[in-house]
């Protein structure tokens, strides 16, 4: 940071330098000199970092022999926040022009081959020359940014070998700002942040108009690249803090553009690996495309949550999602029930049933109530609706009962322990043979833990710290020195 001051020193005149000494040894920049100190700051960092470096950045060993699939990238990108834009007509976004040719943008560009102490000192720089002179350069610097992001995230993806240290992370200073997310949204980078999303899933089109009926039938290849290596966690936690801003919340309501468009990425995740109980052999639920599922569900709900927010109540919100929901399937096998119609009729025994319900999850944040429900559907209609979350808890209590020949079922044991059941509910709900079936799976995961840390199976405390054993009650790996002697 000493570096950065003397930047700020030489970058704010001698008189304004003179009047702070006095009261801090650290540079504050008076207001009427900021937009110099800025241009200064930029100037001398440009000439201190970029210039010197430029011809070693731009070297042969650091060709982009990616570049045509970047390219292929960024216009697909392109296209599906085009058709993005073109949905929100309540409340339209309205782009800021940004110089592309701007020397900052040719810095964030370059991030991905510089070295990681060059990296930090520009961070630094961006933090002072950004954050801490004006409001006003910050919203400059966030639509700056904003542009650039497209380009950001494709060397992400493909470049970059030390994520940590990639320009990406400082947005979490810019976006957890209420008024710069606020000016953001308003110029449509929401909508960019899903269609980068949408380019790297591969989908062709993230437009409510554009949905297929029965689009659960079509399941994604959820052991992809992207999916394996989670480089799509970053544009979901950038949502996640535009979102979370009242402001935004604010801004969006008027608008179901917004919601509409999430809820077209969401279908793409909605009732995947569907699992067909077997009675000769086992099934695996936590094989790696069942656990990857998981995770893009866990980490959609996230911003998923912050959105929903401020359509909380909002019946018409409401009737999307249900609507979404229903255009899962094509067809749903009923049979005829007195006095109440054609009723759902599926067994959780003999069809597939999935527990990857990620839009009966929004539509629960929303809080719908029995008289939206029986207002906008027939009973047919509502019974179809609630099916899946039904079926899902009946597949729950099966697997827990033993209906289910499982290889491993440790997250359903995991989640009811979050739950602490208690002795008494234990004895009321099971018999005695019942209840130590439930229990006997934790057991079997203690007793391999105590033989792990008594050294009995080989294998030293290491694997405990491995695993991150989380359950309650579980033993503690021993320390450090016990563990080397």
């Amino acid at each position: 940071m000493q570096w950065v001051r003397s930047l700020v020193n030489a970058a704010v005149p001698d008189s304004a330098d003179a009047a702070n000494d006095a009261m801090s040894d650290a540079p504050v920049i008076a207001p009427a000199t900021a937009a110099e100190a800025v241009a200064r700051v930029r100037r001398i960092a440009c000439e201190q970092l970029y210039l010197p470096h430029q011809s070693a950045l731009a070297s042969n060993r650091f060709v982009d022999n990616k570049e045509p699939t970047i390219q292929t990238l960024m216009d697909r990108v392109a296209a599906l926040e085009t058709a993005l834009l073109a949905t929100a007509t309540s409340v339209p976004p309205v782009p800021v022009p940004v110089d592309a040719n701007a020397r900052l943008v040719h810095l964030f560009h370059l991030d991905h081959k510089a070295w990681k102490q060059l990296r930090a000192l520009l961070v630094e720089i961006y933090v002072c020359a950004a954050l801490i002179v004006d409001s006003a350069n910050k919203r400059r610097f966030a639509h700056t940014f904003a542009h650039a992001y497209v380009r950001l995230m494709a060397n992400f993806v493909h470049f970059e070998r030390e994520k940590d240290a990639n320009v990406l992370h400082f947005a979490v200073q810019l976006f957890t700002t209420p008024s710069v997310a606020l000016d953001l949204v308003r110029a449509g980078f929401y909508f960019k942040c899903l269609a980068m999303l949408g380019a790297l899933f591969g989908f062709d089109s993230l437009v409510a108009a554009d949905r297929q009926v029965g689009y659960a039938n079509e399941q994604i290849d959820v052991s992809q690249r992207v999916f394996r290596k989670h480089d799509y966690y970053t544009v979901l936690h950038h949502l996640r803090y535009l979102l979370q801003a009242e402001p935004v919340q604010a801004y969006i309501r008027d608008e179901p553009a917004y919601l509409d468009a999430f809820i077209e990425l969401a279908t793409h995740f909605h009732g995947l690996c569907p699992e067909t109980r077997q009675t000769g052999t086992h099934v695996e639920f936590e094989s790696t495309v069942w656990a990857e599922t998981l995770q893009v569900n866990l980490h959609l709900l996230e911003p998923a949550t912050n959105l929903l927010k401020a359509y909380r109540g909002s019946e018409d919100a409401m009737t999307r999602i249900a609507r979404a929901i229903l255009d899962a399937y094509s067809t749903y096998d009923t049979h005829v029930v007195e006095p109440y119609g054609a009723l759902p009729m599926f067994s959780v025994l003999r069809q597939p049933v999935t527990v990857h319900n990620i839009l009966h999850f929004m539509l629960a944040q929303l809080e719908p109530t029995p008289s939206w429900l029986t207002k906008q559907f027939d009973a047919t209609q509502a019974m179809n609706l609630l099916d899946p979350s039904l079926r899902a808890l009946v597949f729950c209590a099966q697997v827990q009962a033993g209906l289910w020949p499982v290889t491993v079922h440790n997250i359903l044991h995991f989640m009811l322990a979050q739950l602490e059941p208690t002795p008494s509910w234990l004895t009321k709900q099971f018999d005695a043979t019942q209840a130590m079936n439930l229990l006997d799976p934790s057991l079997r995961a203690l007793v391999f833990c105590a033989q792990v840390q008594a050294g009995a199976l080989g294998r030293g405390p290491w694997l405990l710290d491995r695993v991150r054993v989380g359950c309650r009650g579980h033993v503690k790996p021993r320390n450090s020195e016990a563990g080397s002697s």
